[in-house]
C-alpha cells in the first residue's frame, strides 16, 4: 500500500475546462438572482479553483459535502478560497503525519535490528566465555 506524502505526490490542478466545469456547477447550486455580474463571478471563480488541486474544487462544489450543504447563499470568492485552503491544509497535515508514521516505522526497525545485533554480539561473548570456562575445567582435570 502506497502512502500519499506531500513530497511523493502532488494533485493535478484542473484545466481550464475542469476549473469551468466548477465554476458552472457551484454557481448552478445557488440562485442566479444573487450574482451582480455573473461572468465577472464565474472568471473569479475559474481562477481561483485553477490555483488548487482538482480534487479540492471537487469536493467543494459536492452538494451533500460542499459548500452547498453548509451555506444558504451565494458564496463569496473569499469562501471558497476559504474552504480550498482548508482543504488543502488538512490534504498537508495528513501528508505530514504519514511522513512521520514512515519515519517512526523506520525508527523503529532500526532500532529492533540494532538490539537483535546486540543480543547476537552477547550471545557470542556468552558462548566464547563458556568455551573457555569447559577449556580450563579440561585443562585442569575437573570435567568428569
Amino acid at each position: 500500500m502506497e502512502i500519499m506524502t506531500a513530497n511523493s505526490i502532488e494533485l493535478a490542478k484542473p484545466s481550464k475546462t475542469e476549473a469551468i466545469g466548477l465554476a458552472k456547477m457551484l454557481m448552478g447550486m445557488f440562485r442566479s438572482v444573487e450574482y451582480p455580474d455573473p461572468k465577472v463571478f464565474s472568471v473569479g471563480l475559474c481562477q481561483v479553483f485553477s490555483a488548487y488541486p482538482f480534487e479540492h474544487g471537487k469536493a467543494v462544489v459536492d452538494p451533500l459535502r460542499g459548500l452547498p450543504s453548509k451555506l444558504k447563499f451565494t458564496p463569496a470568492i473569499s469562501e471558497v478560497k476559504a474552504e480550498l485552503d482548508r482543504l488543502d491544509g488538512e490534504r498537508q497535515r495528513l501528508a505530514w503525519t504519514a511522513k512521520r508514521e514512515l519515519e517512526e516505522r523506520e525508527n523503529q526497525r532500526q532500532h529492533r535490528e540494532w538490539e537483535a545485533r546486540l543480543d547476537a554480539e552477547r550471545n557470542a561473548r556468552e558462548i566464547k566465555r563458556q568455551t573457555a570456562e569447559a577449556d580450563d575445567r579440561k585443562e585442569k582435570g575437573l570435567v568428569f
